[in-house]
């Protein structure tokens, strides 16, 4: 969990000082998702970076720009360390980016972190990926927002994303344990391939409440005995999920 450090800079310290909470959870995929993970610091100074959406592409290189921006400009340059993690984007086939560092140059108070965008023409969901900035040490530059999100927007035409969805599991079986008959043994059968990308997952409800999202197909399952269970199970992959699931009734018993 990232957390807001000092950067660079010959400039001396403000002499008050100021603390934040972690800033950013790895499950949070838009700055509103964001700003919930962060208490903000009255009258917070210092360098920020901003979020960009960019649109895939069917083929070549696009780019992604995120603008850094200092609260004034500082005597000599501030030197910026950063951080690119994937969240639903994978860096060298949704992006590529092998940026470490940004130097904000003295006078100046903007600098422009440009990252490449990948196009394909395979229907998909938006994707994005972070870029934080981590800090270098001792310095009077503090960080007032530190992590940018950068949106790759798909392009493809929507009604063909039905198709890319994976099929429906088939065969699913439920069975109760021989010597415990509070645990159910589930198995099912892969959807059939089709022209989207392969099944990455499932996803399994129980009596309508979600209980495992395995990647095999095969999962057990506390579930009581003395009341008979409505099961589901959905495939997963890039695109989406099964529109229609799997379903089984497991009597009580």
């Amino acid at each position: 969990m990232l957390r807001r450090r000092h950067l660079q800079s010959t400039e001396r310290a403000p002499t008050e000082s100021r603390t934040r909470e972690p800033i950013w959870s790895p499950r949070a995929t838009t700055r509103q998702d964001r700003r919930a993970t962060i208490r903000e610091d009255e009258g917070a100074e210092g360098i920020s970076i901003g979020d960009a959406t960019v649109w895939e592409g069917d083929s070549g290189q696009g780019f992604a720009k995120l603008t850094l921006t200092l609260d004034a400009p500082r005597a000599e340059d501030v030197f910026v360390d950063l951080v690119i993690t994937d969240l639903t984007a994978t860096n060298f086939d949704d992006f590529k980016s092998r940026a470490k560092r940004v130097r904000v140059r003295a006078g100046r108070v903007r600098a422009v972190l440009s990252t490449t965008v990948l196009g394909d023409t395979t229907p998909e969901l938006d994707e994005s990926f972070a870029v934080a900035l981590t800090g270098t040490g001792a310095s009077g530059v503090l960080v007032a927002d530190d992590v940018g999100l950068v949106v790759i927007a798909d392009d493809e035409p929507p009604a063909t994303l039905a198709m890319y969805r994976p099929g429906s599991p088939t065969n699913l079986m439920a069975i109760r344990d021989v010597t415990d008959h509070e645990l159910v043994h589930l198995t099912w059968t892969a959807p059939v391939p089709n022209s989207g990308p392969p099944t990455t997952s499932y996803r399994v409800v129980a009596n309508g409440v979600p209980v495992g999202t395995p990647t095999q197909a095969a999962l057990d399952v506390p579930l009581r005995s003395t009341v008979s269970s409505t099961i589901q199970v959905w495939a997963r992959n890039s695109v989406g999920e099964s529109i229609l699931p799997a379903t089984v009734v497991l009597p009580a018993g």
